[in-house]
């Protein structure tokens, strides 16, 4: 699992809203998001290799799981499956560059689980994880 800088931490105006754990085979990618979703008021950490991140969600029970639907070793689909065994109370928020990659049929109906599909934006990433930790950015602003 690769650290982060602590010039990423959230600012002290903003109060940590919950926190994520990313799965970005990409070093830069990786950084890029944590930074990013640090700065957006979540505690953010990250791994490259999706075994260190199940280890963590082991151990830490982060609120969110950030990851490629599809990546290199485990595929999204088992990355959400092993970490429902491990932490029942880790909401996944998977990714694909693709708008036309399918949800796979077992983790379709399962709560707790959302694919945000690409090419998405900082907006999209922020508002689908807060769809997933409960609150509804659309319905908040009344749109």
């Amino acid at each position: 699992m690769k650290k982060l800088s602590k010039a990423s931490a959230p600012s002290d105006l903003t109060e940590t809203r919950c926190t994520i754990h990313v799965i970005e085979p990409n070093a830069e990618e990786l950084i890029f998001l944590c930074d990013f979703l640090s700065l957006s008021g979540f505690k953010a950490s990250g791994s490259s290799n999706p075994e260190s991140a199940l280890e963590y969600v082991a151990r830490m029970h982060p609120d969110v799981l950030l990851c490629p639907l599809l990546g290199p070793g485990i595929s999204g689909e088992e990355v959400f499956v092993r970490s429902r065994k491990q932490s029942s109370h880790t909401q996944v928020l998977l990714t694909s560059n693709r708008i036309l990659d399918p949800l796979p049929e077992r983790i379709r109906k399962a709560s707790g689980v959302e694919l945000l599909r690409g090419p998405y934006n900082a907006i999209a990433l922020l508002r689908a994880v807060e769809r997933l930790i409960g609150r509804d950015p659309e319905g908040e602003s009344g749109e």
